[in-house]
């Protein structure tokens, strides 16, 4: 009886992630470019205004008409931070908006620009009243040539 048991256990375990697999997808698009930036010299901002992160300002590169992931990702070491993605040739910011990092650990967003123009700079704002301050940031760009 325990043995019956413990095998219906055993096969119920098994089917759940078969059940998970076959529940699961995948998908592929042309990548056009692709572009990495990082600095691990620590930075500190205390502003309530957005600037650039140090390091991760003007990250030159393929224009026009290009649909851009921006996976961003920053050691954050105490404060928090609102992080944004921005393209500076058309001022405009990557969606969702800014995002909040917290402190003491690793954080990670992936941003969205429709219609990329140029250059990209991650920026960051202090949120409440600590200064924020990462131990390293990272940006890791992914464009689609065609917008069709």
């Amino acid at each position: 009886m325990r043995r019956n048991a413990a095998i219906s256990i055993g096969l119920a375990l098994l089917a759940v992630p078969a059940a998970v697999i076959a529940a699961s997808g995948s998908g592929s698009s042309t990548v056009g470019w692709q572009t990495t930036r990082w600095t691990d010299e620590g930075a500190s901002v205390n502003e309530k205004s957005f600037k650039p992160v140090p390091g991760m300002a003007n990250q030159d590169v393929e224009p026009d008409c290009q649909n851009v992931a921006v996976d961003v990702s920053a050691d954050m070491r105490r404060g928090r931070a609102l992080v944004r993605v921005l393209d500076e040739t058309s001022d405009e910011v990557a969606q969702p908006g800014p995002v909040l990092f917290g402190a003491k650990g690793s954080n990670a967003f992936t941003f969205l620009i429709e219609g990329f123009a140029g250059n990209l700079t991650v920026e960051w704002k202090r949120v409440g009243e600590r200064r924020a301050a990462a131990a390293s940031f990272s940006a890791h760009a992914i464009g689609q040539k065609d917008c069709g």
